[in-house]
């Protein structure tokens, strides 16, 4: 039984402890002999009653919760009621093991948040959006504030924040104002503060800025899960850039060929206001009955009409582009 990680006790059906192993021992202490209920305290002992007194009427019980040790810290325990049944089926007592899965259920946590992170930075492609994402995300999973900060004219310049339930909006808004983030392209912790770059492709789109209002010490793992967002933030963040650069373009190319669409009916109808008059001064001339020049005449009105047509055909190009012509079939 020592060498077993797990805590493992025997009770007695009075409750009593009878055996305990060395992992069970360097946390609870020397409790052979001692009730449950005086161990646990009666808070605890109300917790793990039911399972008890279902132990004790020969049900093997399972169960998986949060329990806080004697040091004050508060672990995740998966814990099982064994029963020990005589031959005559009477119940003498029960084994009870509980097994450590802090580090399991820490690893869940993390696995659920990246994909809570994952579906809500593909949700939009709006910058800040994107950026609200971010630290709605991580606020108050892995901090008591988090904001992101965009690189404006050279400075970097909060532009979303969110906070746990020991902080206000206004509050959080004065953290991330009264803390300037070190431009630096690799990640930084310190007593406060987790700084994570969000960096694409060799540039730096924005910071983001984990933060606690007392002094803490970031863990590995809260380090490993830091960096594994901020990549997954950088890339959403480089697609939504991206994304606004190729509207900006299409906003522009719609622009000239909304330029070109007005030059061309404009143009159109600067070339017909000339032609006009060339037909009617050809029109009075064989009217006054002019002898001369006959064949020259013909030649300025039959490319006069040419020409008319080509630009009637250019204003109804003019007018297709614009949408002021409808197909009646």
């Amino acid at each position: 039984m020592d060498a077993v990680p797990a805590l493992i006790a025997y009770i007695d059906r009075d409750q009593r402890y009878r055996v305990i192993n060395a992992a069970y021992e360097k946390w609870f202490g020397d409790v052979r002999g001692k009730q449950v209920i005086e161990v646990l305290g009666p808070p605890g002992y109300t917790n793990v009653r039911d399972m008890i007194e279902r132990a004790l009427r020969g049900e093997r019980v399972s169960c998986e919760g949060q329990m806080i040790f004697p040091d004050g810290q508060r672990r995740w325990i998966k814990a099982d009621y064994i029963p020990d049944i005589e031959s005559t089926g009477a119940v003498r007592g029960y084994t009870m093991q509980l097994h450590d899965i802090s580090e399991h259920k820490q690893a869940q946590e993390r696995l659920a948040l990246l994909v809570e992170a994952s579906t809500a930075l593909a949700a939009s492609v709006d910058q800040e959006d994107i950026a609200q994402s971010i630290v709605n995300t991580v606020a108050p999973a892995l901090s008591e504030w988090a904001a992101v900060y965009v690189d404006r004219f050279g400075m970097l310049v909060p532009a979303a924040v969110a906070h746990g339930d020991g902080l206000t909006t206004d509050a959080t808004w004065q953290l991330a104002r009264s803390f300037v983030p070190q431009a630096t392209g690799s990640l930084s912790p310190d007593s406060r503060q987790l700084v994570v770059p969000l960096v694409a492709r060799g540039k730096r789109l924005a910071v983001l800025v984990l933060g606690a209002t007392a002094l803490r010490a970031w863990t590995f793992e809260d380090i490993l899960l830091a960096e594994e967002l901020g990549r997954r933030a950088s890339a959403s963040l480089d697609v939504a850039r991206l994304f606004e650069q190729q509207r900006r373009a299409n906003e522009r190319l719609q622009e000239v060929d909304r330029r070109k669409d007005e030059l061309l009916a404009i143009v159109g109808h600067e070339l017909r206001n000339p032609l006009a008059p060339i037909v009617t001064a050809l029109d009075v001339m064989e009217y006054r009955g002019l002898v001369g020049c006959e064949r020259e005449r013909a030649v300025i009105r039959r490319q006069t009409l040419h020409m008319s047509r080509l630009v009637e055909d250019l204003l109804d190009v003019a007018r297709v582009r614009r949408g002021k012509v409808a197909l009646t079939k």
